[in-house]
């Protein structure tokens, strides 16, 4: 069969066509760094993949809940952690006041005034806000919760809400506590210890019920502040269980997806090659038919 000039440059266009295709394709993966430029390519690894990236989405947003929750927890067992610190100093102030030797006017003034202080500060404790949100109103975390309204009455004007959140899989956590039911017992056995105190007729057995009932609230405040660290725990563990699965999950995704440079820059430089070795024989091939032909 005869081989015309046009069918041999036919030929070499479309061989030359082909192989400026390949090149073109190697280029955009080397430059997008992912094995498949659309997911036609390979559609079942695209659906595996969508899958991956799907669950990395839920995962994040776990990972915002328990920042958000570990955060909103850690600021609650500051606060119990200063409770239990004036309520051991204020143990302390209560057992001088017992004491025989403690002068009436000591006891009425410098005593008395100190708890005064504290019950402040409880009360201060009570109302702290992290965000903007008081973390012991309960769901009202827009309402003060905790107000004096007088000397002697503690007004709690949250509610006894507890918080749940998500923070993993078929997994949830209490981030708040019952807050009246920590502070109130709290705040009353000092206002008990501040009024025996000032009383003129000072009152042993009052300020030893007053000691009493103090020594019950912080055993509460522990009781609730160890139940809180064992919450922590969970939210850390959580935490640390969706960093684990991140990273397996884009291990895998990395697999699925990026392209192996080496192999990909190996694979272009040979159809470069190959181009211009087609593209050289074709060259002589079409100038040995034209000398052909002439020579005819």
């Amino acid at each position: 069969m005869r081989v015309t000039h046009q069918g041999m440059i036919n030929n070499t266009v479309s061989h030359l066509s082909s192989n400026m295709e390949q090149i073109s394709r190697l280029q955009s993966k080397i430059a997008s760094g992912k094995k498949n430029l659309s997911p036609s390519e390979d559609p079942v690894n695209t659906s595996q993949s969508l899958t991956m990236r799907s669950t990395l989405n839920n995962l994040q947003a776990y990972r915002s809940t328990t920042e958000l929750s570990r955060e909103w927890m850690e600021a609650s067992d500051y606060s119990l952690e200063q409770l239990q610190t004036i309520g051991v100093r204020a143990i302390g102030l209560i057992t001088r006041g017992l004491s025989d030797t403690m002068g009436s006017d000591e006891r009425q003034h410098a005593l008395a005034a100190e708890i005064d202080g504290m019950i402040a500060q409880v009360v201060q404790i009570g109302n702290t806000t992290h965000k903007g949100d008081y973390i012991f109103a309960g769901f009202q975390i827009h309402t003060q919760p905790f107000v004096m309204s007088d000397p002697n009455t503690l007004v709690y004007q949250g509610d006894n809400g507890l918080m749940q959140r998500a923070i993993a899989p078929g997994q949830s956590v209490v981030i708040n506590l019952s807050a009246e039911a920590v502070f109130r017992p709290l705040i009353e056995s000092l206002v008990a210890a501040r009024n025996a105190l000032q009383n003129t007729n000072f009152d042993r057995n009052a300020l030893q019920t007053a000691f009493d009932q103090l020594q019950s609230a912080l055993d509460t405040v522990d009781a609730q502040r160890t139940g809180l660290g064992a919450r922590m725990r969970q939210v850390k563990a959580a935490s640390d269980g969706i960093d684990k699965t991140e990273i397996e999950l884009n291990s895998l995704l990395s697999k699925r997806e990026d392209l192996n440079m080496a192999e990909a820059i190996t694979l272009l430089r040979g159809q470069e090659t190959t181009y211009q070795a087609v593209l050289e024989v074709s060259r002589r091939a079409i100038s040995a038919l034209s000398l052909f032909d002439y020579l005819r």
